[in-house]
C-alpha cells in the first residue's frame, strides 16, 4: 500500500449541477495533497457529469464513474466506498464543501491517537450562496473513552443531524460493514 494515496475522497452525485464545480474545487484544493478522489455520477438527467469532466479531465488522481442506470443513492455511496484502496475515506456530497485544512487536520488527529476510528468536522449548513446559517448541526457522538455498551448509547441519544458520516473513516472499518439500502442507513454506519 506504499504506492496508494492515504486518504480517498468519495464523491457520490446526482444532479447537482448548481453545486457540483464548488464540491469539486473543495475538494481538489485540499493542503493534504496525498489523496485520491473518486466521483460516481447516478445517471444525472441534468449536466452534473459534464461539469464533473469539465474540472477533472486531466487530473491523474481523480477517477470519474458515470453510472448505466440509477442506482440509488445509499448504492452510489456504498459504490464510491467500494472503489477506495486508501488507508482512510471520507463521503463529500455533491452538494457539499470542506475547508482546504480538513483533510490535513484529520490525518493529524488520526496519526496522533491512533485508536480512533473516525475524525470528523464541525459542520456549518450553508445556502445555495455560501452563506452560513446559524441551524445547530453537531451532534455529540464523541465514544473515545466508553466501552461497547455506553458508546452505542450515547451516539443513540446524541445523534440529531448525520454531518459525522462526512468525517474521515478508516477504510478498513468502513468496508467491514455491509452498507444496506434502507432509510437511515448513514445513522445505521455511525452506529456501527
Amino acid at each position: 500500500m506504499t504506492n496508494l494515496p492515504f486518504v480517498t475522497i468519495g464523491i457520490p452525485v446526482y444532479n447537482e449541477e448548481k453545486f457540483v464545480a464548488e464540491t469539486i474545487l473543495s475538494a481538489i484544493n485540499q493542503t493534504y495533497k496525498n489523496i485520491k478522489i473518486v466521483i460516481s455520477d447516478n445517471c444525472s438527467t441534468d449536466r452534473s457529469y459534464e461539469i464533473i469532466q469539465s474540472h477533472v479531465l486531466r487530473l491523474a488522481n481523480v477517477k470519474i464513474i458515470k453510472q448505466g442506470k440509477n442506482i440509488g443513492a445509499v448504492n452510489n455511496f456504498a459504490y464510491v466506498l467500494e472503489h477506495s484502496d486508501t488507508e482512510y475515506f471520507c463521503w463529500l456530497g455533491g452538494h457539499d464543501v470542506m475547508r482546504p485544512t480538513f483533510i490535513e487536520k484529520t490525518v493529524d488527529a488520526f496519526q496522533i491517537n491512533k485508536g480512533i476510528s473516525l475524525v470528523y468536522p464541525k459542520t456549518e449548513l450553508i445556502d445555495e450562496n455560501s452563506k452560513v446559517l446559524n441551524v445547530p448541526t453537531d451532534s455529540d457522538i464523541d465514544t473515545t473513552l466508553l466501552d461497547n455498551i455506553k458508546g452505542p448509547i450515547k451516539v443513540v441519544r446524541n445523534l440529531q443531524y448525520c454531518t459525522a458520516v462526512h468525517g474521515v473513516f478508516k477504510t478498513t472499518l468502513l468496508k467491514s460493514y455491509t452498507i444496506k439500502e434502507i432509510i437511515g442507513a448513514d445513522h445505521i454506519i455511525l452506529y456501527h
